[in-house]
């Protein structure tokens, strides 16, 4: 499974994520006309390797995973990137693990949106 399919499945399997973003998460571009608030997902970085390795059985690998989250609205951006960043970090056990590196307020003039931008490293195992 990639980082991005198992950052999606977190974030829709959150009831908090789930009830201001449903399912509309989206690799690498926003489409257009969607629903907001909605998320795109951005795999920035893959170890490419096996980072760490306890055993034969336990296999841990690490990326940088960038989440944006989109609104026309500040407060609900804001509210959906929360979620969001509790849902990452919450406990999900030892097969998936994410802190968040880095977090960015912008606003689109071309698009009239408001963005928060959540960059998190994230652990997974295989």
């Amino acid at each position: 499974m990639s980082h991005i399919k198992a950052v999606r499945e977190v974030l829709e399997a959150d009831t908090a994520v789930f009830a201001l973003v449903g399912k509309r998460f989206f690799p690498e571009v926003l489409p257009q006309n969607v629903t907001l608030p909605a998320a795109v997902l951005t795999l920035v970085s893959d170890v490419g390797q096996d980072a760490f390795r306890t055993n034969a059985a336990s296999v841990l690998r690490n990326a940088r995973v960038q989440v944006d989250v989109y609104a026309r609205d500040f407060d609900d951006c804001e509210a959906a990137a929360d979620a969001v960043d509790d849902a990452m970090q919450a406990d999900h056990g030892p097969s998936f693990s994410a802190r968040q590196s880095n977090r960015q307020h912008f606003f689109e003039k071309q698009t009239n949106l408001y963005r928060v931008s959540l960059d998190f490293s994230v652990w997974r195992g295989r």
